[in-house]
Formats: structure tokens, C-alpha cells, sequence
């Protein structure tokens, strides 16, 4: 069947033409048929979050975001932010002013920008960015910042940045809305600091005359938050020894602690330091930031002359991993014994002997002298006296020889004893006491005077010098 060729009228095909026509133009004048009133928020470092990354505890940390707003709809406008703060999921916040922004200058074509200078943000309105009052489109940079106090508790914190995109007079035209997600991971800000109060890096302590030399304080800091309870452990990584390797008597230093406000001490005093662990301190459950002081006192041994030197270590524990450096500081620890070579000597009367009152047909009379030999030299010596003369008054009366006697006696050191039983004084020196080992030692001289039946009535007395020598 053949088929017939369709015939279109002459006043069809001319609205037919009017009809293409009108489709054309609204093609060729696309912009004018719907209005454009857009905003974007874009970070530089791409994506549709901004993230700070992971920003330890008492550092700064920077981020750009491009805005930009397309508009023909002839109306000045303004780009208002809101801020949602910053929180982790223990709902511990970054404070606000934490967070700082200034647009950045010079980065706009034409209008106003709000904040050239850096300012804390504020969850309140902040207009960043108003247009001319042709409002065409424009685009600029706000430059953020993230900076993280030293004791803000560890972990992710998330808030969000609300930009408003509103008409400025132009009640017809709803804002736009546009929101961008905020992040950073706050890493642990804690550190572990141990100097001695005066800043040194070392403890020393001396034997000396000055009582400053026998004591040493040091200050354990934890600046900053770990987030977690923590302990301060305190270790003798390396034995106090001398060149010679003698190592300190054990309870030649004792350890006081002091302080520990926001946690609670594990020791108050030490008698000798142990070469164990020892647990200093304690946190509270924040791991908050905290101070102690330990006193490092030198206490009266009997110990070798020299210089001793060791280490002591201190670390940070916790249940959860302690991440960075500086969790573990070395204190050396200096003990200089100087050389000891002294004699101590106590009697009723200093530098002599005395007997008073001595009348004929009395019982015998007793003085004892106390001597005390206090050395580090590891060297033998002698302790000797020296008597000046017979026991005489001042009228020039004399008692004879043989009848003032002495023995020396010693609980410590009986072996070193010269006359354990009574001999007669002699007139110049006599050796009391030998020291093989050259230790220390105490020992007592009792002096005996049997009365003469012919005494004549008085005072009599004698000078007695005692002294020490290294054989």
C-alpha cells in the first residue's frame, strides 16, 4: 500500500518555527532563565573536611579554605560563619579561642574582608566577607589556625564551621547554607623533666665541712596531660661505684619526696636508695601535669675516700602506650668522699690530767680520756701519747713514777689494743692503739693513780698530748 506524504498547514508550520525559536533562546540565555546564588567551602589540601592532622599538645597548626560565592542576582550579600566546638568523645572541648582565623588579604576581587588580622573564633556570628553593593560573584581565602594548649587532654576532636551565604536587603532570596567538618587529633602533650633545683643535670654531694654539699634537690616535672593516669618510676640504672670499683655503702644516701599535688606520692622518705624500681608517683585519672621534689641527703658512713659516680633513671608508665620522646630522663648521680684522717679526744679537762684534792691513805683515783679515730684513708695507723712530766702541783710537788698506771680498752676493736691490762705511764710517748686496716675506731684510755702514803695534800695534774700518724 502506498503510502501518502503527511501535509502540514501554512499556519501550523509558522507556530511550529515560533515554537523552536522560543526553545532557542531560553538554550542561548540559559543564565538569565534561572538565577544563580550558590556558596562553596573548599580546604586547599583538597577533600570535604578540614583536617589538622594530629597537632601535639602546646603546637600550632595552619589550614586554608577557598570560599567562594557565584551570584546575578544583583543584591549586595555577606558570608556569615558559625562555630561548632571542637570535642572528643570523652566530651572534653578544645577551648574556643583555641581556634583563630583571619581572612587572607589581597585574596578577593572586589567587597570587604572581615577579619584581616588573626582572631579567636567565636561560636557566635563572625561575618568574614561582605560584597559590594553590585554583589557580583567573588571568591576569597580564610586562613584557620589550631592552637592546642600544653595540657589539653589527648584525642580526636571534632566540631563543624557553618557558613551562611545571605542577601543583604533582598527578602525574597533564601541564605545558603554550607557546612565543612573540622578535625584534630591532639597527640600526647606530656613531657618528663628532672633537673636539680638549681639547673644542673647532675647530682653531687660532698663530705665536706659545708652542710649545702651533703644535700641535693631535684625537681621531677610532667608538663602538658597524657589523658591517662600515669607513674613516675625511679630506677639506680647504674650503681654508685668508685674508680676502684667500692661502691657507696647502701645506706650512705637517703631520698625524701615532696610535693605531688594533683596525684599522690609513693614514698615520703628512703633510708638508702634501692636498686630496685621504686614508684615515686602517682596521677590522677587525667594524667594531669604535676611536680615532686626529691632531696637526695648524704648521711655519715664509713666510706673510702674517692669519688663514686652512678645514674639514676626515671620513666613514665602508663596502661595505654606513652607515645613522643623525653619519657625517660637519666639523672647521674656524683658522691665525692674527700680524704678523713682526724682524732677526736674527749677528757674532763681538755689537754691534761687532773686529780684533786689528793690526801694521803685515799682510795686510788680514776680519769678516762675518750678517743675517737675517724679516717677514709684505708691506710694502718698508730694512735700515741705523749705525757709531759711526772703528775705535779704547782708548789712543785711530784708524785714518783709507777704509781699513775693506764690500760685501753675498745669494744669495737680489741685487736688493735696496746695495753689491755694496767702499765705504768711513761714519761714521753707510748703507742695506745694500731690500726692494720685503717678504719675507724673508738677506743677508752682510763688512767688509775694509786696515792703515795707520804702525799703531800693537793692538785696534781700532768699534760697529755695524743696524737695519730700513718705507718
Amino acid at each position: 500500500m502506498e503510502r501518502k506524504p503527511k501535509i502540514i498547514s501554512k499556519h501550523s508550520s509558522k507556530a511550529y518555527l515560533l515554537f523552536l525559536m522560543v526553545i532557542g533562546v531560553c538554550f542561548l540565555s540559559a543564565n538569565t532563565c534561572f538565577a544563580a546564588f550558590t556558596l562553596n567551602a573548599t580546604p586547599y589540601e583538597g577533600g570535604f573536611d578540614l583536617r589538622f592532622g594530629s597537632v601535639a599538645g602546646g603546637a600550632k597548626a595552619n589550614k586554608e579554605v577557598s570560599i567562594s560565592v557565584t551570584s546575578d542576582i544583583a543584591k549586595q550579600y555577606r558570608v556569615i560563619q558559625t562555630f561548632a566546638p571542637l570535642t572528643n568523645s570523652k566530651g572534653t572541648k578544645l577551648p574556643t579561642n583555641s581556634v583563630r582565623v583571619y581572612t587572607l588579604r589581597g585574596s578577593n576581587a572586589a567587597g570587604t574582608l572581615g577579619y584581616d588580622v588573626e582572631s579567636p573564633i567565636f561560636l557566635g556570628p563572625m561575618v568574614l566577607y561582605t560584597s559590594a553593593s553590585a554583589g557580583r560573584s567573588d571568591s576569597f581565602v580564610a586562613v584557620y589556625s589550631v592552637d592546642v594548649p600544653a595540657d589539653q587532654d589527648p584525642g580526636l576532636y571534632r566540631g563543624r564551621l557553618i557558613y551562611s551565604l545571605e542577601p543583604i536587603g533582598a527578602a525574597n532570596q533564601a541564605p545558603v547554607i554550607k557546612t565543612l567538618n573540622i578535625s584534630v587529633e591532639v597527640g600526647s602533650s606530656a613531657q618528663l623533666k628532672v633537673e636539680t633545683i638549681t639547673g644542673g643535670k647532675t647530682v653531687i654531694l660532698k663530705t665536706s665541712a659545708s652542710q649545702q654539699d651533703l644535700s641535693r634537690d631535684v625537681r621531677i616535672q610532667v608538663t602538658g596531660s597524657l589523658g591517662n593516669r600515669y607513674r613516675i618510676v625511679q630506677k639506680l640504672s647504674r650503681p654508685i661505684t668508685s674508680a676502684t670499683g667500692k661502691q657507696i655503702a647502701k645506706e650512705g644516701v637517703s631520698l625524701y619526696a615532696q610535693g605531688g599535688e594533683k596525684g599522690q606520692l609513693g614514698i615520703k622518705k628512703l633510708s638508702s636508695l634501692p636498686a630496685t624500681n621504686v614508684i615515686l608517683y602517682t596521677s590522677d585519672e587525667r594524667g594531669s601535669a604535676d611536680e615532686i621534689i626529691l632531696t637526695f641527703a648524704l648521711n655519715d658512713i664509713d666510706q673510702d675516700a674517692g669519688i663514686y659516680r652512678g645514674a639514676l633513671t626515671y620513666t613514665i608508665e602508663s596502661s595505654v602506650p606513652v607515645k613522643g620522646a623525653g619519657m625517660t630522663q637519666m639523672l647521674p648521680i656524683e658522691i665525692e668522699v674527700t680524704p678523713l684522717f682526724n682524732l677526736v679526744v674527749t677528757t674532763d679537762h681538755s689537754g691534761s690530767i687532773v686529780f684533786r684534792d689528793l690526801k694521803p691513805n685515799q682510795p686510788p683515783k680514776t680519769s678516762v680520756s675518750y678517743v675517737e679515730i675517724k679516717t677514709n684513708s684505708d691506710k694502718p695507723y698508730q694512735v700515741m701519747q705523749t705525757v709531759s712530766g711526772l703528775l705535779t702541783t704547782k708548789e712543785g710537788k711530784t708524785i714518783p713514777a709507777g704509781f699513775f698506771k693506764l690500760k685501753t680498752t675498745s669494744e669495737e676493736n680489741k685487736d688493735g689494743i696496746k695495753y689491755p691490762k694496767e702499765a705504768a705511764v711513761e714519761d714521753g710517748q707510748m703507742v695506745l692503739f694500731t690500726s692494720r686496716d685503717g678504719k675507724s675506731a673508738k677506743l677508752k684510755v682510763i688512767y688509775k693513780l694509786d696515792i703515795p702514803r707520804d702525799i703531800h695534800s693537793g692538785n696534781y695534774s700532768t699534760g697529755i698530748i695524743y696524737s695519730l700518724l700513718e705507718m
